[in-house]
């Protein structure tokens, strides 16, 4: 190794979400606390640019710092309104300023962690492990764990569909209360069908304020006014005055594209870069949580690193995109049975990557619209087979 250059054990590249997980799990870990880690970050997070939502029994690590929970939530079309008691599931919504605020903290306490405020320009490969070049200097690690995606070379070309989910939502205060602060709406496509399948989703916070957020699953991205049209109009059907305290705007890519072939023996992509985001719904936030502690768990072991989607569930999430990649028009119907016919529990765990095959098939049989599910089913079949 060259001694004029910096040396970790680890490097991490990126202080967003899935690299503050990753540092923070090794931190957790008995095995792992002990070596040496590089954090590089081209901007420290510690504003709430990030508002996560996420379901899950019981009590959770993360509820000590949440914002709101709800136990029931609706699904909306033009025509009905499908109410669903959670069970024992709750909704919890997460402001990432308070969790930005714990990681630092407990992190602060970590004395082999370096933090470093640069821009990772390129990382290479060597016998030794891996050189980071950033715009300020190099360094050198074991494994370099990134989530800033094509930093060692062009990734593998997505040959299967890519859409986004892309969304501009606000944070209102109402002069009424017009919200139900115990009922979150998870979808509700009343609104405008254009370009996509687009929805509203609705999180109250009190009586008289929420989050409400404008979200297109569709193939481009929009500009801010373009939420803010849909936002405006769908807020005049409670006749109240109101006052925008907060906006946010994000897009998820939505593909199921195998992002582990990005990763080198000593390079290994995390959160969307690494396929941390479930394609079909965007959710983020549990799943980098479930997955960090997989990867770490799977690091002191010496093991491979985890393939976090199963194949089967790659499957199904293709055929969805498939569907509402070609046919957007039927999305609303797809989702408004999936969620009316089937156990909450079911839905949850299919969403999560962990149902059972015959569950699998049990929601695409009874899907809508059944033969164009069925024949895109088949075709990718007999295009994978």
């Amino acid at each position: 190794m060259d001694q004029n250059v910096e040396s970790f054990d680890y490097i991490i590249v990126g202080g967003g979400l899935s690299g503050l997980l990753t540092a923070y799990r090794m931190f957790q870990h008995p095995e792992m606390r002990h070596s040496s880690v590089l954090l590089i970050e081209s901007e420290v997070k510690n504003s709430n640019d990030r508002t996560w939502c996420y379901w899950e029994e019981g009590k959770g690590e993360w509820d000590h710092l949440l914002s709101k929970t709800w136990s029931r939530a609706q699904v909306i079309s033009t025509h009905e309104v499908c109410a669903i008691p959670l069970e024992q599931y709750s909704y919890k919504m997460l402001r990432s300023e308070n969790w930005y605020a714990f990681i630092h903290e407990q992190l602060s306490e970590w004395p082999l962690l370096l933090r470093r405020q640069e821009k990772v320009v390129h990382c290479t490969e060597q016998p030794f492990g891996v050189e980071v070049i950033t715009d300020q200097r190099r360094y050198q690690a074991k494994h370099v764990f990134s989530s800033v995606a094509g930093l060692d070379r062009a990734p593998v070309p997505n040959s299967d569909r890519l859409l986004h989910q892309h969304f501009g939502g606000w944070f209102v205060r109402t002069s009424k209360a017009v919200f139900n602060p115990d009922e979150v709406v998870l979808m509700d496509f009343s609104v405008q069908q254009r370009d996509g399948v687009c929805f509203m989703y609705v999180l109250p916070l009190t009586s008289n304020s929420a989050l409400v957020e404008y979200t297109v699953f569709g193939p481009r991205k929009w500009e801010m006014e373009e939420y803010e049209l849909h936002l405006s109009h769908y807020l005049q059907k409670w006749k109240t005055d109101y006052v925008i305290e907060e906006k946010e705007r994000g897009c998820i890519p939505m593909t199921v594209y195998p992002f582990e072939n990005n990763n080198r023996s000593a390079i290994t992509y995390i959160g969307s870069a690494g396929g941390w985001t479930r394609p079909s719904t965007g959710y983020t936030f549990y799943n980098s949580c479930t997955y960090a502690t997989q990867l770490v768990e799977a690091l002191a072991k010496k093991g491979e690193v985890p393939r976090y989607l199963k194949r089967r569930h790659r499957f199904f999430d293709a055929v969805m995109l498939e569907l509402i990649g070609l046919f957007p028009s039927k999305g609303a119907d797809f989702f408004m049975r999936i969620y009316r016919f089937q156990p909450i529990d079911r839905v949850f765990r299919f969403l999560d990557g962990r149902s059972m095959w015959w569950e699998d098939a049990l929601i695409i049989l009874k899907a809508r619209p059944r033969m164009t599910l069925l024949k895109i089913v088949w075709k990718r079949l007999v295009s994978k087979g």
